[in-house]
């Protein structure tokens, strides 16, 4: 078992200092532009994660002209969270650009404080789904600190929420087909990023 003095010794290892220098050499290239549209699948663009609690995009506006100028073609933003959040979220991004972002909903971990916990998140994956949000992001916190009203550490696959899929909601099974166009990061001839109840562009 580790103790203090150990701890003590990992925090004064020489190691902690070393500043390794880069040898590798070399030609560089400045890629302005993306050859073929490109789409952005992981992005932070909500406020709950910003230090003040602001938009982490100031101006979305600009971000368009620069998604436009580096030929991004869409933006997945992880940061929908539920209710409200994703409703402002949905507003200034996937309403306001259609076909550009696609706003991930998230799972609202303080239903595992009571028993019963898996009926309640599956009726908030069908609300987030009716709202609009195009997929689920699922955060490190589950398998490492969530636990149940028992104090027991929440694990992925959890049977108490294995019952999940077959609740499928006719909404959420629209958002499910979008988010396999987006998970293939494909684009219409259009550059256009498929949506909520649209089908992928076979041609």
């Amino acid at each position: 078992m580790a103790t203090d003095t150990d701890a003590e010794r990992m925090r004064d290892l020489p190691l902690r200092n070393y500043r390794p220098r880069s040898r590798l050499v070399v030609p560089e290239h400045h890629v302005p532009s993306a050859a073929v549209p490109a789409i952005d699948s992981h992005a932070h663009l909500g406020r709950w994660l910003s230090p003040d609690g602001s938009w982490m995009v100031k101006d979305v506006p600009r971000l368009m002209a620069e998604m436009d100028q580096c030929n991004i073609r869409g933006v997945v933003n992880l940061d929908g969270r539920w209710g409200t959040e994703l409703a402002d979220n949905l507003a200034r991004y996937d309403h306001a650009y259609p076909g550009r972002f696609a706003t991930c909903c998230h799972l609202d971990w303080r239903e595992l404080s009571a028993p019963g916990f898996g009926e309640r998140l599956a009726a908030g994956l069908r609300t987030c789904a009716d709202a609009g949000a195009a997929g689920v992001k699922v955060w490190k916190d589950l398998g490492l600190h969530l636990r149940d009203d028992r104090g027991e550490l929440v694990l992925p696959g959890d049977q108490r929420s294995s019952f999940t899929p077959r609740t499928r909601s006719p909404s959420s099974t629209r958002s499910t087909r979008a988010m396999s166009g987006w998970s293939s990061c494909s684009a219409d001839r259009t550059g256009r990023l498929p949506t909520r109840g649209s089908r992928r562009s076979s041609g």
